[in-house]
């Protein structure tokens, strides 16, 4: 089994465009994240899904000459994109990485792994409910889990952000369709935020770098949250934007109602 880290990413951000290009302790954002990938045993590969855009012909340059296996498909249409981006890693396992998560945790990755695996599952995640802090976000699942999201969800935020369309037809969610398992934080963290959206999301994650200094790569999670709670201030930073803004956009839109 082909276990291969997906990190979806484009230039055109709408609240922060480039984000993932900005650098975070002398390199760009999405290099971080693929050292940080790298770090975690269970991966056989990492691949960076973006769009066919000439704005993003940067973006995938970079990720060449990183040595990342590089797609371009759908701006809009992600969940087709992270389809055609599993068929050319030749991936049997997808782990979803999003490309604002400098801090990804690659011992959380490797934990989703085995858990998926020892239980048989088709998806696990550790946002169902969330307890973990914003930007620490992972899902794995199998690609033929990810070819029928693909063939069969029909709403745009289902398919422009990939995994709502498995929730509702997973057992997390009372579905009986596709086996599914939540991975939860040892305590409630979920008030944290280490993603990057908006301008005061980067101050802050350029502020935890600095703490970290060299050990950046190495920093676990556990590592971070002491540096965060013992300095309530650095904490304070981004904490008053609200997670999963994007998406909650993305379904107001389709009710036609206030996110």
């Amino acid at each position: 089994m082909r276990t291969v880290a997906i990190i979806q990413a484009r230039l055109q951000s709408t609240r922060l465009p480039g984000k993932v290009l900005f650098e975070i302790g002398g390199k760009p954002m999405v290099c971080l994240i693929a050292d940080r990938l790298r770090r975690a045993h269970l991966l056989d590969d990492i691949c960076l899904a973006t769009d066919r855009k000439s704005e993003n012909d940067e973006l995938a340059a970079v990720g060449q000459k990183i040595g990342l296996i590089v797609f371009r498909g759908e701006e809009d249409d992600v969940l087709a994109r992270y389809s055609g981006a599993a068929a050319k890693a030749n991936a049997d396992i997808i782990v979803r990485v999003t490309a604002d998560c400098p801090f990804i945790d690659p011992g959380i990755i490797d934990e989703l792994i085995r858990l998926r695996s020892c239980e048989k599952l088709d998806y696990c995640t550790n946002v169902l409910p969330p307890t973990w802090p914003d930007g620490l976000d992972v899902s794995v699942f199998t690609r033929a889990l990810l070819n029928a999201a693909a063939a069969e969800a029909k709403l745009a935020s289902q398919r422009e952000h990939v995994v709502p369309w498995m929730w509702e037809n997973c057992s997390l969610k009372g579905a009986d369709r596709y086996r599914a398992v939540n991975l939860a934080a040892p305590r409630d963290l979920s008030q944290h935020r280490w993603t990057v959206d908006e301008s005061k999301d980067y101050e802050f994650v350029q502020a935890i770098a600095r703490h970290l200094g060299d050990g950046m790569l190495n920093a676990a999670w556990p590592e971070i949250l002491a540096i965060v709670e013992k300095d309530v201030m650095l904490g304070s930073i981004n904490r008053h934007i609200s997670r999963d803004e994007g998406y909650r956009r993305s379904v107001a839109d389709e009710q036609g109602t206030k996110p």
